[in-house]
């Protein structure tokens, strides 16, 4: 039976980008001597911190669009399920997922109505964007608050991170984002940036299952039509709901 694949409703990783995913060496055969770091040293490090979850907050913020491919994969006991293909992104609450692998599937919001068509089947559903007013990872990127009114943000160290995002690349930020609206059914939200720019999303439900998110070639901010967000079911087709 074929598996109905969500974005962020559901949600991704990307290995053409962090493909190695190489666990960091914590075997380092020498002595260290473990030195208080001095109060300037923590002032320093602590600012540092707050420039980071700045920067982190400034870049989501200020994202108005986003556009470039995606690989998702999802952890769970069923075991991997992975696909990938296309997105386009714009606040508030507008989204496009092409998924065209393994399957293709298309799911659109135009900030109202989400449309799932289902190409294989010849299928199209249709619900209300509210009904998935709860999804962190989308309200993340094309929700209409800022980082800060959902989530407190803490910067942390890879080693700190989950195993299935300790990647062995250089200029990568970790940060764990811990929803302020408790009802969130959702355990764990971590996000990784490179070089500035958002790379890796991860989602633990605390349920049983992890889905991994990468965002690769992006855009952001540049001009995306309203029109790329409304879709026509194709004749023949069956329509659900609406």
């Amino acid at each position: 039976m074929k598996a109905i694949l969500r974005p962020f409703i559901g949600v991704f990783l990307g290995l053409p980008l962090l493909a190695s995913a190489q666990l960091f060496d914590k075997t380092v055969e020498q002595e260290a001597v473990q030195v208080a770091p001095s109060e300037e040293q923590a002032v320093t490090a602590s600012e540092q911190t707050d420039q980071a979850v700045s920067s982190l907050a400034n870049y989501i913020d200020q994202t108005n669009t986003l556009t470039g491919n995606f690989v998702q994969v999802v952890y769970s006991d069923r075991g991997e399920e992975r696909s990938g293909g296309q997105f386009w992104l714009k606040r508030p609450g507008k989204f496009f997922w092409d998924y065209q692998t393994p399957y293709a599937q298309k799911i659109i919001s135009d900030g109202q109505k989400v449309t799932h068509y289902d190409i294989d089947l010849a299928q199209v559903s249709i619900t209300n964007r509210e009904e998935l007013s709860g999804d962190v990872a989308m309200n993340l990127l094309v929700g209409d608050k800022k980082l800060s009114e959902s989530f407190h943000v803490k910067q942390q160290t890879p080693n700190n991170a989950p195993v299935l995002i300790q990647f062995n690349d250089q200029g990568l930020q970790y940060f764990k984002l811990e929803p302020l609206n408790s009802n969130e059914d959702i355990d764990q939200v971590w996000v990784v940036m490179q070089n500035g720019a958002l790379s890796v999303i991860y989602i633990d439900t605390g349920v049983g299952q992890q889905s991994l998110i990468s965002l690769q070639n992006v855009t952001r901010n540049a001009a995306i039509a309203d029109s790329q967000f409304r879709f026509k079911a194709p004749e023949g087709v069956d329509v659900i709901g609406g």
